[in-house]
C-alpha cells in the first residue's frame, strides 16, 4: 500500500462531486452519524522527572487539577477531557531510541534499534480495518531511516511521513496530474480552489440539505484559507509519486510554520472525511537536528532538543538545564498538541458536537524517563462520550503496548493484545 491516498479510495468517495473533491460527497449521503476518529502524537526523547507530572503516587489515581502541573499547563483548559497514564514501562526491546517500536507493540528487526519495525502498526491497522488510508505526517523528520519512522505497514515496512504542508495540500485537494511547472503557475495566477469549484458547488447544493450548507461553507472556507497561507511562502509539488517538499519546510527555521500547516491538513482531511486515521511525529528519533530557535514562535534556546536538552537534562542536571527542557516541553505541549485540540474544537461535526468529542488524540513520548523504558507517560484526550476522562492514572510495570488494544478498542476493534503477546498484559482502562 502506498503512504499516499489511493486513487480507487479518492475517486469512489469523490463519485457524487463532479470536481472530485471527497467530502462534498459526504454530505449528499445526508448521513447524521459521527465516525469515530484517532491522531496519534510523538514528542522526541524522554518524560521529564516524574514530579514535573505524575499528579498521584505511583499506583494510584486522582482527578486532573484544574491547572495541570509543569509543562501539561497549556492542556490546562481541557483537563476535564484528557486521561493521562503514568508509569509505563516500555517492553520491547530497544527501547531508546526506538519510535518504531511505539505503535507496534513489538520488537524491532534484528533487535537492533537501527533496524524497521517487525509488523504493522497501529495507525496503519485501523486504516485498514475502516478502508481508508492514514494521514501520516511528520516535522523535520530527516534523514530517511529507522529512527525517523514510527509507522509502518508491516515487517521492515516503515511509512514515509509527508513533511510539508504544500504536499499534504496537492495531495488532498489540489490538482495530482497536473506537472509542478504549470501547477506554479496556476499559482501564480491566484487561481484558488473555491473559485474552481464554485460553479460544481452550486450545481451540488440541491443535493445537500439546508442545515448542511452552512458546513458546506466552513470547509471551502477553511480550505480557502489554508491554500493562502501556503501561498504566501511555500513552493508547491502535485507529484504524488515522489513529492518534492517545499522550498523550505524541513529548514529548522521552518519548524513553527511547517507543524502549523501540518496540523492545519490533518484537522482539514478529519473533518472532510477523507480518512479518520492520523499521525504526526515531531522529529525523528531524539531530533538532534532541531534547536528551537524560533522567537517569533516565543521560545529561542540555541541547543539541540537531543544532547542540548534531553541529555543535558538529565546527565548535567542544573536551575538552567531544567528551565531550558521544561520550555522546550511547554512549547510542544502549547503548539503541537494544545493547537490541535483548539482546532478540532472548534470545527463542528454532522451530529453538532465538535470534531474534538469524536476524536481520540493519543500523545506518546518517544521514551521514559532518563532515556530507559521505565516512566513513560501518555496524554489522551477528546472523546466525550466515549472515553473516561478527568483522571491521572498510574500503571508502574504495565506495558505502553497496553494502551495499544485500549484504543483499538475504543475506536470499535475490540482487542486484548495488539503487537507481541509475549510483552503484552492486556489492555489498559481507557
Amino acid at each position: 500500500m502506498s503512504r499516499f491516498l489511493n486513487r480507487r479510495r479518492i475517486i469512489k468517495a469523490a463519485a457524487a462531486a463532479p470536481l472530485g473533491l471527497p467530502f462534498l460527497a459526504q454530505f449528499a449521503k445526508a448521513d447524521e452519524r459521527p465516525h469515530k476518529r484517532v491522531i496519534f502524537l510523538m514528542s522526541p526523547n524522554d518524560c521529564m522527572h516524574r514530579e514535573e507530572w505524575a499528579m498521584a503516587e505511583q499506583g494510584g489515581n486522582a482527578s486532573l487539577p484544574r491547572e495541570l502541573p509543569s509543562y501539561l499547563a497549556p492542556l490546562s483548559a481541557f483537563a476535564d477531557r484528557l486521561a493521562v497514564f503514568g508509569d509505563l514501562h516500555k517492553k520491547a526491546h530497544n527501547r531508546s531510541h526506538c519510535p518504531q517500536s511505539l505503535l507496534t507493540g513489538t520488537h524491532t528487526l534484528n533487535q537492533n534499534a537501527d533496524t524497521n519495525a517487525s509488523s504493522i502498526s497501529l495507525d496503519q491497522f485501523l486504516a485498514q480495518e475502516m478502508d481508508v488510508d492514514a494521514a501520516t505526517f511528520g516535522v523535520r523528520c530527516l534523514p530517511n531511516q529507522p529512527d525517523a519512522r514510527w509507522s509502518s505497514l508491516g515487517v521492515d515496512q516503515p511509512v514515509d511521513p509527508i513533511m510539508d504542508p504544500a504536499v499534504a495540500f496537492d495531495l488532498y485537494f489540489g490538482d495530482h496530474d497536473i506537472d509542478p511547472v504549470t501547477l506554479e503557475a496556476k499559482r501564480a495566477r491566484k487561481k484558488s480552489l473555491l473559485d474552481r469549484v464554485s460553479g460544481d458547488l452550486t450545481r451540488f447544493q440541491s443535493q445537500v440539505a439546508a442545515h448542511q450548507r452552512p458546513r458546506v461553507e466552513a470547509h471551502l472556507e477553511a480550505v480557502r484559507k489554508i491554500e493562502a497561507e501556503l501561498d504566501e511562502g511555500i513552493m508547491l509539488s502535485c507529484d504524488p509519486g515522489s513529492p518534492t517538499f517545499g522550498k523550505h519546510a524541513t529548514d529548522n527555521a521552518s519548524v513553527p510554520s511547517t507543524l502549523k500547516g501540518l496540523i492545519d491538513m490533518m484537522v482539514q482531511v478529519m473533518a472532510c472525511g477523507i480518512t479518520r486515521v492520523g499521525s504526526l511525529q515531531f522529529g525523528r528519533s531524539g531530533a538532534e537536528e532541531m534547536r528551537p530557535t524560533w522567537p517569533e514562535a516565543g521560545i529561542d534556546i540555541d541547543r539541540d532538543f537531543h544532547f542540548g536538552l534531553a541529555h543535558r537534562y538529565w546527565d548535567e542536571p542544573s536551575e538552567q538545564a531544567t528551565l531550558d527542557r521544561r520550555a522546550s516541553e511547554t512549547w510542544l505541549a502549547t503548539h503541537m498538541v494544545q493547537y490541535l485540540l483548539q482546532e478540532l474544537d472548534a470545527r463542528v461535526d454532522v451530529d453538532g458536537k465538535s470534531l474534538l468529542d469524536n476524536t481520540m488524540v493519543v500523545w506518546l513520548h518517544e521514551m521514559g524517563s532518563h532515556h530507559n523504558a521505565e516512566g513513560h507517560l501518555a496524554v489522551v484526550a477528546g472523546g466525550s462520550d466515549w472515553l473516561d476522562t478527568g483522571m491521572f492514572r498510574s500503571f508502574p510495570g504495565r506495558g505502553i503496548n497496553d494502551l495499544l488494544p485500549a484504543v483499538a478498542t475504543k475506536m470499535g476493534f475490540a482487542m486484548d493484545v495488539f503487537g507481541d503477546p509475549e510483552i503484552a498484559t492486556g489492555r489498559l482502562p481507557l
